[in-house]
């Protein structure tokens, strides 16, 4: 994997593999497949979760706005900002 980073005018941008940047840090935050205009901003067409982690490496909580019905929980619908915790 070739992991690539630049900067200028205090923005760092992030990407791999000669895909566009993937990651964004400027002044206003950080940005996920975008430039940020807030704290974090996440852009994609699915897979738009935050997702937790215990030591075990087992899941236990997230977020998640469901792209797919049944995302995160089996009931959700597409739009749904779902979240979880065990």
């Amino acid at each position: 994997m070739n992991i690539f980073a630049s900067h200028s005018s205090g923005v760092l941008n992030l990407g791999a593999n000669g895909t566009s940047d993937r990651m964004t840090i400027n002044s206003t935050g950080v940005g996920l497949n975008r430039t940020p205009t807030g704290s974090l901003d996440i852009h994609a067409t699915d897979g738009l979760n935050l997702r937790f982690y215990n030591d075990a490496n087992t899941f236990r909580a997230g977020l998640e706005l469901a792209t797919t019905n049944g995302d995160m929980i089996g009931t959700s619908e597409v739009n749904d900002f779902v979240s979880f915790a065990r």
